[in-house]
């Protein structure tokens, strides 16, 4: 089977992680809720990250390793739970819009989401300090040498930044809905509240009439005004949109939502993860004992 397949077979085969409706917390730091509404359907998968805790530590982590040196591509695609997996990360979302270089068909579908892909992302973006994108995009979030998050307009990277991370919009500014649109859609978030103590990720299943429609981006400004962020957000979406979360019991990833590629497959609907180009992600310390004297 060609590797570009690989994903669907396994996603086909594995099933789709659900949560009950709820509250969850699988480690200190973290809050995890999966809202689910009627008329019309809706999920919602919010997790809450304590920025208060020490252990807790927001991180940008690209995907896979740039393939052209000086050229314009700056990484290859990977699945956000393929990069969480590999950075040992105990969530994270998809992060920066991005533009895919080659494309395949598949079943006479044209296609660009595949593993490895070179790809670049349409706005800023940085990782520990190292600035991979320097594209002008004035909605972006920016955690900082002392590990403060902000979001807000940049049009250059703040010296102090050390992660960087880029949407389409600012949906919320200074507590006010600063976004509209008819379109519904399966939809990313990451806001702050006004105290920048709590980061909120957000995201929203969408394109299936009968589980979940997605949100508009004046919807998703609310929701996430409800969740009372005082700025926030819109990361890539569509069939990008994806939240992953470490089970600390059985020490493996999960896929928490329904990510909406393959929910027009030709004779069957999938849910297919798609390849992204880089993840908003949260790593926490694991707890250190001291042996017994």
């Amino acid at each position: 089977m060609p590797r570009f397949l690989l994903p669907i077979a396994l996603l086909c085969l594995a099933p789709i992680a659900c949560a009950d409706p709820a509250t969850t917390r699988p480690t200190p730091g973290l809050t995890y809720i999966h809202e689910i509404r009627k008329d019309p359907a809706l999920h919602l998968h919010i997790l809450t990250i304590d920025l208060t805790n020490p252990a807790v530590h927001i991180t940008v982590s690209s995907a896979g390793p740039d393939p052209d040196g000086e050229g314009p591509w700056e990484t290859t695609l990977m699945t956000v739970r393929e990069i969480a997996a590999r950075d040992k990360l105990n969530a994270a979302v998809n992060g920066d819009f991005f533009i895919a270089k080659d494309s395949r068909n598949l079943n006479g579908i044209k296609f660009q989401w595949f593993e490895d892909n070179w790809a670049k992302v349409c706005g800023p973006a940085m990782t520990d300090g190292q600035c991979w994108s320097a594209r002008q995009e004035d909605a972006t979030l920016i955690v900082d040498d002392k590990q403060h998050l902000s979001i807000g307009h940049i049009t250059t990277i703040p010296a102090h930044a050390r992660q960087v991370v880029s949407g389409s919009t600012q949906v919320v500014t200074k507590g006010k809905k600063t976004a509209a649109g008819e379109d519904r859609a399966p939809r990313t978030a990451a806001g702050l509240d006004a105290e920048g103590k709590t980061l909120i990720l957000l995201v929203a299943d969408g394109r299936r009439a009968n589980y979940s429609v997605g949100l508009t981006l004046g919807e998703l400004a609310e929701e996430m005004l409800r969740l009372h962020c005082q700025n926030a957000i819109n990361l890539d979406g569509g069939g990008s949109s994806t939240m992953v979360m470490r089970d600390e019991q059985k020490q493996e990833l999960q896929v928490k939502n329904r990510p909406s590629d393959g929910h027009d497959f030709p004779g069957f609907a999938l849910s297919i993860e798609r390849p992204i180009a880089n993840v908003l992600g949260v790593r926490i310390d694991r707890p250190t004992t001291r042996p017994t004297p």
